[in-house]
């Protein structure tokens, strides 16, 4: 990259037209990446500025994304030919938003949103205003990300003096139940799409040497395809992964159950390494010769399984083809699969501000389970808040944190190193991350098994006078949750959570997330709150942090009993006093509303008594108090 932008900075830019130059500054802006030396860059943003009056929608909007991209790879400016070129030019494309904003469509409508209030550019907070006002004619068309773009940009305005106005944020709530209804309809279709297409195409009714009666393990969700085998006449064993639904099931665990089997059903997972230790599992508890069904989607990457299958199955049929969903028949072959799960670990050493610590993931984790760019920006914040004081948590000889989609317990982990004392609870729904969890994270009070806060009172609750479940609650919880359910959107995990947490939260307690700018976080808290109406305690923000380019966001939320908030969820634009926190030092805040903070004392919950959805298939029981993990939503 270097050597070619060192070529190209020795052309001559000033006959180039507006593709060149538009690439140029797009692809440095999705790398978060300049050449070194500022002459290309100058020359670009130069040129483009030249060109501003013949770019339309579409490539103003681009270019002023870039540049919020760029903008923490250029230094402040004052500081340089590229910055005072950047700043020029970014001024430069809002003139032309304000022009073009009765033309823009819903997208580029929130991306100019994100991106003008990122860069802040002169005459920033006008061109928003007319934006907000395009966002009322276009708000049919807006899909999460605008809804998130557009909030995003509403509450780096109220920062600055006064935010858009609470009907918008209320259309824009209105909005994100519809998304949210499309975005589960969507990801239920990509998850059920593989399962029905073998269940129809029966591979096992057609199989040579296979008879009814055979034991076949299956793999991962898809209950209509083990109640095509049940159909069929198979005894069939479940193996998932992830827990699904109140309670995780005996069917959930890292390892399968003990062979030998038959046959196996396996539903291929979101990723390469996932797939690579389930098929290897299934392997170590069958005979050779043994069918093998895969069935999964080619946009989640299917179509590598033949990669992966090499040696240890054979595959001995044409691949099936229903749609999206593809269906790999084989049979097993004389290779020595790598078991147990204990000979997948892998061991690094990551370092959470203490010095090199060893660590232990598995394969399919997120972030190949170490520290990723979102977590790190979490602790951060986190740690200016502790530093600070300014919250209960913080003062606390031992305060009790939860680490909610823990993962192998990097949060967790860096929790520690500033609250050494904190007694820890790590919930996850991923049995394989739990492992790793266990093995980082000896002190851990708890590590809870289960798909949401909904299997923490069997987990660590006690039993009141009355029969009751109660459960501790904590002072903090941290996340960076999940927003996908394998290859899909999926925002159920992080809306529920929302609805939730304030039951599992002592009085003064906190919630605090990371996501991208483009979840509608703030939304997502508006819908949670209609679902707790009065009396109900519920969570109201009181500290919105984006990092300098906006990609990312930490949202704090504290309790607030009879909250007289909307529901609409709108950020009030006055705060009663300046935060203390040294984390918003170098952050734009979110306004921080009046938080009563008040939760009338211990609190006890009913004991779950709905089963899982999958319970009257599979005949999931309870999980044990132990080892238990979360959804099976990909995102953390």
């Amino acid at each position: 990259l270097e050597d070619l932008c060192q070529h190209a900075g020795s052309l001559d830019l000033q006959s180039e037209g507006q593709e060149l130059v538009v690439s140029f500054l797009w692809s440095f802006g999705t790398l978060h990446w300049v050449p070194s030396g500022a002459g290309l860059l100058v020359k670009l943003l130069r040129r483009a500025e030249a060109l501003i009056e013949e770019f339309g929608a579409h490539r103003t909007v681009r270019l002023l994304t870039a540049l919020a991209k760029l903008s923490s790879e250029v230094p402040p400016s004052g500081e340089g030919k590229a910055s005072t070129a950047l700043v020029s030019l970014a001024a430069a494309l809002a003139g032309n938003v304000a022009i073009l904003a009765d033309r823009m469509s819903a997208q580029e409508v929130g991306i100019a949103s994100w991106a003008l209030a990122t860069l802040q550019p002169r005459g920033w907070k006008k061109v928003l205003r007319a934006l907000f006002e395009r966002s009322q004619s276009v708000m049919e068309d807006f899909n999460w990300w605008s809804i998130a773009h557009i909030e995003y940009a509403s509450w780096r305005l109220a920062a600055a003096g006064k935010g858009a106005e609470g009907s918008l944020l209320e259309a824009l709530s209105e909005r994100c139940v519809l998304e949210a209804e499309r975005v589960r309809q969507e990801s239920d279709a990509f998850q059920d799409g593989p399962a029905q297409a073998v269940a129809e195409l029966a591979p096992w009714a057609s199989t040579e040497g296979l008879a009814p009666g055979a034991r076949v393990l299956v793999f991962g969700p898809g209950r209509c395809v083990r109640r095509a085998l049940r159909s069929w006449g198979a005894e069939v064993v479940p193996w998932k992964r992830f827990a699904v639904g109140r309670y995780a099931g005996a069917a959930t665990q890292a390892w399968p159950p003990e062979g030998p089997f038959d046959a196996c059903a396996l539903r291929y997972p979101d990723s390469a390494d996932a797939f690579e230790l389930a098929l290897h599992a299934a392997a170590a508890s069958l005979p050779p010769g043994a069918p093998l069904w895969v069935y999964g989607d080619i946009r989640e990457g299917a179509l590598s399984a033949t990669r992966v299958l090499r040696g240890l199955f054979e595959l001995k049929h044409a691949i099936k083809e229903r749609g999206d969903a593809r269906i790999f028949i084989a049979h097993r072959g004389q290779a020595e699969a790598r078991a147990p799960l204990g000979v997948w670990a892998r061991t690094s050493a990551i370092d959470l501000g203490s010095g090199a610590q060893e660590w232990t993931s598995f394969p399919g984790l997120f972030a190949a389970g170490l520290l990723d760019v979102m977590t790190g920006f979490l602790l951060e914040r986190l740690a200016g808040a502790a530093e600070a004081g300014d919250a209960l948590w913080s003062t606390r000889k031992r305060p009790h944190c939860l680490d909610f989609a823990c993962g192998t317990g990097v949060l967790a982990a860096g929790l520690l190193r500033h609250l050494p004392r904190a007694r820890l609870c790590l919930l996850d729904a991923d049995a394989v991350a739990l492992e790793a969890a266990r093995q980082n994270l000896p002190s851990a009070e708890a590590v809870v098994l289960s798909d949401g806060l909904a299997g923490l009172a069997d987990a660590i609750g006690g039993d009141g006078a009355d029969g009751a479940a109660v459960a501790p609650l904590f002072d903090l919880i941290v996340t960076n949750p999940p927003v996908h359910r394998g290859h899909p959107d999926d925002l159920r995990v992080l809306l529920r959570l929302l609805v939730e947490a304030p039951a599992w939260l002592a009085p003064g307690g906190e919630l605090w997330l990371v996501a991208q700018e483009h979840i509608p976080v703030g939304r997502l808290f508006a819908l949670a709150a209609r679902e707790l109406p009065p009396p109900a305690a519920r969570l109201v923000v009181t500290q919105a942090l984006p990092t300098a380019d906006g990609r990312f966001v930490a949202w704090r939320a504290s309790l607030e009993a009879n909250a007289e908030a909307s529901a609409a969820g709108a950020l009030p634009a006055k705060r009663p006093q300046k935060a203390r926190s040294t984390a918003a030092a170098s952050s734009a805040e979110a306004p921080v509303p009046n938080a009563a903070n008040q939760a009338n004392g211990p609190r006890k919950r009913p004991r779950q008594g709905g089963a899982s959805a999958d319970a009257g298939v599979d005949g999931a029981e309870p999980a044990a108090a132990t080892g238990k993990r979360r959804r099976g939503a990909a995102g953390t």
